[in-house]
């Protein structure tokens, strides 16, 4: 082969790799250690639903790994129906399927066996090695609390991870952590377990551009009203079933000008704390008036202002009174 030939050939194949389109699967699921992936809002939780919870994190992360961007959409909500009596959260079926995205999950039970802890976490780790999606492990007074439920997506050097519903709940999200940090206490009187026996289908939305973004934000701490010069401490978690691309805290004065303004940029993940963005909001420089606090963001697929509410900045009287007798 000449070498005008090769150097066309090269020049091709360069062309393609960077002419052809995005696969919009590979952008719009995280990895499966992202914390957003074990987290729910407050309102898709009920007292009880550790063991519904665990299944949900459990099927999410089988969607992503199906690279289906409706993972988010998987939520205790539309599980409970397929997985529990009579919608009763703390009785998860033995057996049950559900289906989403055109793909249907098989979802069976079985008995954790052995007495020592060495000997439960063997067995785990052998379930793992089975059921890629993780193990969904249940105990009668395993926990601080009495009966509770974890999914396990590892054990390393004898160390157990796992994602609690407890710590990821609302304004907590903690991902997944060891297992000493969950609120499980004992694995030896983890007695039962649940897994994924078998994925059939293809998903509809994965590959395709056209899913709609989630983009949405959880625990909420705004302002109402506030004292002139002290200062306040914004909340917030903002999720997306894409990338998050930019966020954006600003306090508007009645005029509508700005007033403090910060922009930042995640880099791409799936989930921004808005404590991150905090110090950079100095509340107490505020003069006295009234102001509106705006949140926005933005994903690879949209933009959206996700808070916006007024409060007021009032004078400090005191400091008032003490300057006229100066």
């Amino acid at each position: 082969m000449n070498s005008k030939r090769v150097c066309a050939l090269i020049l091709l194949t360069v062309m393609t790799v960077f002419s052809s389109p995005p696969d919009a699967s590979a952008v719009s699921v995280p990895s499966l250690d992202d914390p957003a992936v074990y987290h729910i809002s407050d309102s898709d939780y009920r007292s009880g639903d550790c063991l519904l919870t665990a299944c949900t994190y459990m099927l999410r992360r089988a969607a992503i790994r199906r690279k289906s961007p409706l993972w988010s959409a998987i939520t205790n909500a539309k599980l409970r129906k397929s997985a529990t009596t009579g919608g009763n959260s703390s009785s998860v079926k033995n057996a049950f399927y559900f289906k989403h995205d055109g793909i249907k999950y098989t979802i069976g039970s079985g008995q954790l066996t052995g007495d020592s802890a060495d000997e439960k976490k063997a067995m785990i780790a052998g379930l793992l090695n089975k059921y890629k999606y993780g193990v969904v492990v249940y105990g009668s007074n395993a926990a601080a609390t009495g009966s509770h439920a974890v999914l396990v997506v590892k054990v390393k050097n004898s160390t157990v991870y796992a994602a609690d519903a407890a710590y990821n709940t609302g304004n907590e999200n903690y991902g997944i952590q060891k297992w000493n940090s969950t609120l499980m206490k004992s694995i030896t009187r983890c007695t039962k377990y649940w897994v994924i026996t078998k994925v059939s289908g293809s998903s509809n939305g994965a590959g395709k551009d056209n899913v709609k973004s989630t983009l949405r934000i959880s625990g909420v701490r705004a302002p109402e009203s506030l004292k002139q010069g002290k200062s306040f401490v914004i909340k917030g978690i903002i999720e997306s079933n894409y990338p998050i691309t930019g966020v954006t805290v600003k306090i508007l004065d009645k005029n509508g000008k700005k007033a403090l303004s910060r922009t930042e940029k995640p880099g791409g993940g799936w989930t921004y704390d808005l404590k991150r963005i905090d110090p950079y909001i100095k509340f107490g420089s505020l003069k006295a008036g009234k102001y509106t606090y705006i949140v926005s963001a933005k994903d690879q697929k949209k933009s959206k202002t996700l808070v916006k509410t007024k409060f007021k900045v009032t004078a400090d009287k005191k400091s008032k009174a003490n300057t006229k007798t100066k």
